[in-house]
C-alpha cells in the first residue's frame, strides 16, 4: 500500500479504517479532518511517518496503538481529547509533544512505550489527569519537558509530579488554536469523543463539549 493522500472532501477517518494495513509505510491527512476514530491506525506496523493537521480535535481509543515504525508524534494544538490506549504500544516511539489544549486524556493512552525517552507538555497550568496514562517505565526513564511556569506546578499535579527528571523547555513560537468565534454564524457542536451532537448548544446535557465553527474550534461546558 505504500503511502496514501487522503482527499480533502473527507472529514473525518472512520474506525478501523487502516486496521492492520501492515503495508502502510505514510498517511498525509488534510485540514478537512476533524476527529480520527477508534483502531483507525491500530496495528500499522509498517507506518513510519503521519502528520495530524490542526483540523483534528478528537483522537479516539487505540487509534495507534500498536504503530511500532512512529518514532516521534506531535499532537498538534487543536486535540482537546486522547482517548484510551490512543498512542499505546507504539515500541520505538521515543518522544511525543501534548499541546496545552488537551483537556480529557484517557487511561493507558501512552502505555507499553518502553522507548519512550522525551514528553513535552506545552501548558503553563498543568491539567490533571490519572497517573495511568503512561507505564511506570515511562516515568522512571523519561524526561518530562515543561514551560517555566508549568515546571512550578510539576511536583504538584498528577501524573507529570510522577517523572523522575523533569526540565524547562521553552515552547516559544509553537501555535495555537484560534478562537475567535463569530457568535452569530452557524456552527457545529460535538462531544469530546468527536461525534456531533447537534447545531446548537440549546438543550444540551450538562457536560464539555466542542464547538467547531468553519476550522475555528474552542471547548465550552455547559452546567
Amino acid at each position: 500500500m505504500d503511502g496514501v493522500v487522503i482527499p480533502e472532501s473527507v472529514t473525518t477517518i472512520e474506525s478501523g479504517l487502516f486496521y492492520k494495513c501492515t503495508g502502510l509505510t505514510s498517511i498525509t491527512i488534510p485540514e478537512s479532518v476533524t476527529t480520527i476514530y477508534h483502531y483507525a491506525f491500530r496495528g500499522c506496523t509498517g507506518l513510519t511517518s503521519i502528520t495530524i493537521p490542526e483540523s483534528v480535535y478528537s483522537i479516539c481509543q487505540s487509534t495507534f496503538e500498536g504503530c511500532n515504525g512512529l518514532t516521534a508524534i506531535t499532537i498538534p494544538e487543536s486535540v482537546v481529547y486522547i482517548g484510551p490506549r490512543a498512542f499505546a504500544f507504539c515500541s520505538n516511539l521515543t518522544s511525543i509533544t501534548i499541546p496545552k489544549n488537551v483537556t480529557y486524556i484517557e487511561y493507558g493512552a501512552f502505555e507499553g512505550n518502553t522507548k519512550l525517552t522525551a514528553v513535552y507538555y506545552n501548558a503553563d497550568t498543568l491539567i490533571e489527569f490519572s497517573a495511568d496514562i503512561f507505564s511506570e517505565e515511562t516515568y522512571e526513564k523519561a524526561t518530562l519537558y515543561l514551560s517555566d511556569e508549568g515546571l512550578k506546578l510539576s511536583q504538584e499535579v498528577n501524573p507529570w509530579k510522577n517523572f523522575k527528571g523533569i526540565k524547562e523547555y521553552d515552547f516559544s513560537g509553537i501555535n495555537e488554536a484560534i478562537v475567535d468565534f463569530d457568535e452569530d454564524a452557524p456552527y457545529e457542536v460535538y462531544n469530546i469523543s468527536g461525534m456531533k451532537v447537534g447545531d446548537s448548544i440549546e438543550a444540551l446535557a450538562p457536560g464539555l463539549y466542542i464547538v467547531r465553527q468553519a476550522n475555528k474550534i474552542k471547548k465550552i461546558i455547559v452546567q
